[in-house]
């Protein structure tokens, strides 16, 4: 059975080499038109994909040294609370792709799911 999605929902996650001391990651649900309107310009360029994701999918963190913080900015004609990009430009660019491919990796039908 296919369900409605959780908008609220979060998945805590831990980078793979961070194991001394791990930061957490929230991973949040992105609202379905979202994903799908990033996913259409993903080809036209990767890394603006990458951080674009993350602005909407990052609920916080902790255990980094960066504070966590939210603005409000238009995306797909939607104003929503993000992560500013100038506080993911201060996070490595091994990091952002890792935790967008754990993004996309959340926002993916379950393998029941994709059976019914």
């Amino acid at each position: 059975m296919i369900t409605g999605l959780d908008l609220e929902a979060t998945v805590n996650y831990t980078l793979e080499n961070d194991k001394e001391n791990p930061t957490i990651w929230k991973i949040g649900v992105i609202p379905s038109y979202l994903f799908a309107a990033m996913s259409t310009e993903a080809g036209k360029n990767e890394i603006e994909y990458a951080y674009k994701v993350l602005q909407v999918a990052l609920k916080g963190w902790e255990n980094f040294n960066i504070p966590f913080e939210k603005t409000k900015e238009k995306i797909f004609n939607r104003e929503l609370d993000v992560v500013p990009l100038s506080i993911l430009e201060r996070i490595p660019l091994k990091v952002v792709s890792e935790l967008c491919k754990k993004v996309i990796e959340v926002n993916q039908l379950t393998d029941d799911e994709r059976k019914n």
